[in-house]
């Protein structure tokens, strides 16, 4: 159920699908407190983060990589 645009890469593709990176690496919180949660996870002393997405209502695809 995932649709990735002609545009991305297939090494791109093979990152969003490899065993190794596929847990514990996203948080999801609401937009309005992104940017305190980053600050927050700065302070906790992470190396770094960033927004990577955004959550729309289901369509024809669960997933669309851009």
């Amino acid at each position: 159920r995932v649709h990735l645009q002609s545009g991305v890469d297939a090494a791109s593709a093979d990152i969003m699908f490899d065993a190794e990176t596929s847990g514990g690496l996203l948080i999801a919180v609401p937009e309005n407190v992104a940017a305190a949660a980053q600050q927050r996870l700065a302070d906790a002393g992470t190396p770094c983060s960033t927004i990577v997405g955004e959550f729309h209502p289901r369509e024809e695809f669960a997933v669309v990589v851009e």
